[in-house]
């Protein structure tokens, strides 16, 4: 499926004010103002996903981008040139020091990024420390990363530490994780030596988790961490991932059951299946389906209209947190929440 047929796809099944939208440009398909219409959609779509990381995430990869190259004026083809070239010195960059830290700490996992797709845009290189979570920082330390961003003040409230590194006008960001899920997630990722594998990226040797807890972790990231609030980016990483790889289903079920997270799996599979058409088995639809918690799917029935909401970062912040505390699972976990909003700033 290109970008086209993905907006055309996308605003058929949105809010009711983008079906109209999408009703109107039904009727002009064969008329000649055909091509005008699928840009102010593919424009439409690119504002509604304003702020969430990067623009150019909408597109994800130049490949993609190229598709609707023809199709943007020059102005936005000019962007769309400039963005291309940025990611690519981006991902030049964050590959480099990826190399560099894979010679001094041999056992970190890749989480997420280019583990998804070679090519895929990231803002920055997430990794998980399974042991000695301090001397790991450390060893960022000592190749040139510093310590950056208000978690490391707040060490007990975050379930990883940021650092950077400069190179001229760019800052390579990285997240170290000693756990994948947040601190107070209503859900628990088991990681063992099971679900880790060996991996390259290019002439990368990197290690990262296998195809089923990956696509796990993609699911839960998107629904739980952001809301949605990174708009469809989420759901193009489950489409392009389906379509490179192959899953093992009745793990999927297994292990979502066993860490928690299966009402959050079968939410963000069901609406990549239903809005991108990705290669989702009906019958594991069902399966997840049987086992949902009907007090988060609620609450992901409510924040799925994250996905093109243009309202502030900071707004949706604040009712991030309210969520999380309004359905938290127990006074422990809602404790919890609340002292943690209470002790961050969004």
């Amino acid at each position: 499926m290109n970008l086209i047929d993905l907006t055309t796809n996308f605003f058929h099944n949105s809010n009711s004010k983008l079906k109209k939208i999408m009703r109107y440009q039904t009727a002009q398909r064969n008329s000649c103002r055909k091509t005008q219409m699928l840009q102010k959609d593919i424009i439409k779509l690119i504002q509604a996903n304003k702020g969430k990381h990067s623009i150019s995430e909408v597109a994800m990869n130049n490949q993609i981008e190229r598709e609707i190259y023809g199709l943007l004026d020059k102005k936005s083809q000019k962007e769309s040139k400039q963005r291309i070239i940025e990611r690519t010195k981006i991902n030049m960059l964050q590959k480099m020091c990826i190399k560099q830290i894979y010679q001094d700490l041999k056992d970190i996992i890749l989480l997420k990024g280019f583990t998804i797709g070679e090519n895929r845009y990231q803002v920055d290189i997430d990794l998980l420390a399974r042991s000695d979570f301090s001397k790991t920082g450390e060893k960022l330390e000592n190749l040139g990363f510093m310590k950056m961003g208000y978690d490391h003040k707040n060490k007990e409230h975050y379930h990883h530490l940021s650092y950077g590194k400069k190179y001229d006008s760019y800052t390579v960001h990285i997240e170290l994780h000693h756990q994948i899920e947040q601190r107070n997630s209503p859900f628990k990722f088991n990681i063992s030596s099971k679900d880790i594998v060996k991996d390259k990226i290019g002439n990368l040797n990197i290690k990262r988790l296998d195809n089923e807890a990956l696509l796990i972790h993609i699911c839960t990231h998107t629904s739980y961490d952001h809301m949605y609030v990174t708009g469809i980016k989420g759901l193009i990483d489950i489409k392009k991932y389906l379509d490179e790889r192959h899953v093992d289903w009745n793990k999927i079920v297994s292990k979502s059951k066993e860490w928690g997270c299966e009402t959050y799996v079968y939410h963000v599979l069901n609406l990549s299946k239903e809005l991108l058409n990705a290669k989702v088995p009906g019958y594991i639809i069902k399966q997840l389906e049987q086992c949902v918690n009907k007090k988060d799917l609620l609450f992901l029935n409510y924040i799925k209209k994250n996905i093109v909401t243009t309202r502030n970062v900071k707004i949706l912040n604040i009712e991030r947190w309210i969520l999380r505390l309004f359905f938290s699972k127990n006074l422990k976990q809602a404790w919890n929440i609340l002292i943690d909003g209470l002790s961050i700033r969004f």
